[in-house]
């Protein structure tokens, strides 16, 4: 019996979830579902607030994983998916094991007028991303240094302790905009699928930067790697690498890192 090829065609289906879909483990649980269906693709959140995903699979697989967007996890809140169909491929394999690798973006810069020390990371990472938050991981030592050395309340909500940041002159943000990396792990981000911030913009809108601190080597290299040659740092902005506050890193503990921390800083929190 000769099968009919457009019940394998596989279809490419682009769709955007509209709702409170941020910050309630829905990417990854997306990840997991297509995953469950044989669906290939990526996920990522949208800077509206909304999902973004890319979907590839056959018909029925589509309509299966359609389905449960609509749903999503238990914390979600769908309003609307809205879908647009792409083109179909004959005999495009499909495998169930095949992950369905992110594409992630990071935020825009917690940053005030006022900036005297930039703080970058390389990209946040999956529990950051969730929840919306610079360094939310409970493990990640970030807080716990900004607290010893600005005098923040590390329990605090987290709006609260980016304003305590700012008004100290300290902002946040990562080298990199969007790239595509499975997990949170920096040794796992695609090289060819960076894109790095806007350093030009940022720089000549904070001209008084004096230390740009990378939060851990990685930065750093993505740093030289993507941005250095194009972009000069503003005058007199003195570049340093800090042990990165990740909890990945543990040959330091948090008390030596804050160590670190407080003698590259010293002089720009003075």
């Amino acid at each position: 019996m000769t099968e009919d090829p457009l019940a394998s065609a596989i279809e490419t289906v682009s769709v955007r979830v509209l709702g409170k879909v941020q910050g309630v483990g829905f990417r990854l649980a997306t990840v997991r579902q297509a995953r469950l269906l044989g669906v290939r693709g990526w996920v990522q959140n949208a800077s509206d607030g909304s999902v973004e995903a890319l979907l590839q699979g056959t018909a029925n697989q589509i309509d299966r994983m359609l389905a449960w967007l609509r749903e999503g996890p238990p914390a979600a809140e769908v309003r609307e998916v809205l879908r647009r169909s792409g083109t179909k491929t004959a005999g495009m394999p499909t495998s169930p094991s095949t992950e369905a690798h992110a594409a992630v973006q990071g935020f825009p810069p917690a940053a005030s007028g006022h900036a005297r020390i930039l703080i970058l990371g390389s990209m946040p990472g999956v529990a950051s991303l969730d929840a919306g938050q610079y360094y939310a991981h409970p493990r990640n030592a970030f807080w716990f240094i900004m607290a010893e050395l600005l005098g923040l309340d590390a329990r605090a909500p987290y709006a609260q302790r980016i304003a305590g940041a700012n008004a100290r002159g300290v902002a946040l943000w990562d080298v990199v905009h969007r790239c595509v990396r499975p997990g949170s792990l920096d040794a796992r981000i695609a090289r060819d699928s960076v894109e790095p911030n806007d350093f030009a913009g940022f720089y000549a809108r904070h001209p008084d930067l004096r230390v740009i601190g990378f939060n851990g080597g990685a930065a750093a290299t993505l740093y030289q790697r993507h941005v250095a040659a194009r972009v000069q740092a503003p005058a007199g902005a003195r570049l340093c690498v800090l042990p990165s506050t990740s909890p990945a890193h543990a040959a330091l503990r948090p008390e030596a890192k804050l160590a670190a921390w407080r003698e590259a800083l010293a002089d720009a929190l003075a």
